[in-house]
């Protein structure tokens, strides 16, 4: 692997796309299943130098929560504990918000103004 020029925490090969994501003792592997024996290769020389604890497939990172769906081959981020504590926060989770328009029937427009309503500006 070749270092970044521009950051210093990439490393790069141009034949393997292999994703290593850290923060502070949490660390993610990502790749694609052809790359999976690089990628054990990878954890275990980390493994050499760091006591780790294989979680399995990751279900949160960073507070962000993942959701896959292997056989379509899809992933989301769902940010939805993040908008509910922000939400409770700024009280926002109290029920729906009451809105100032007022309970009157409303005239049906005829497609002219009644004479009381029209002024000169």
């Amino acid at each position: 692997m070749k270092d970044c020029l521009k950051e210093p925490y990439i490393y790069f090969n141009k034949t393997h796309t292999i994703f290593i994501l850290f923060f502070v003792n949490d660390f993610q592997i990502i790749y694609h299943k052809d790359n999976e024996i690089i990628a054990i290769k990878i954890t275990d020389q980390i493994k050499t130098a760091y006591k780790l604890k294989d979680l399995g497939d990751t279900k949160w990172f960073l507070g962000i929560r993942i959701l896959r769906n292997k056989p379509a081959k899809k992933l989301w981020l769902a940010h939805d504990t993040y908008i509910e504590k922000i939400a409770k926060k700024f009280k926002l989770n109290k029920g729906s918000a009451s809105t100032p328009l007022p309970n009157l029937e409303f005239i049906k427009f005829n497609r002219s103004a009644v004479l009381s309503v029209i002024k000169e500006y």
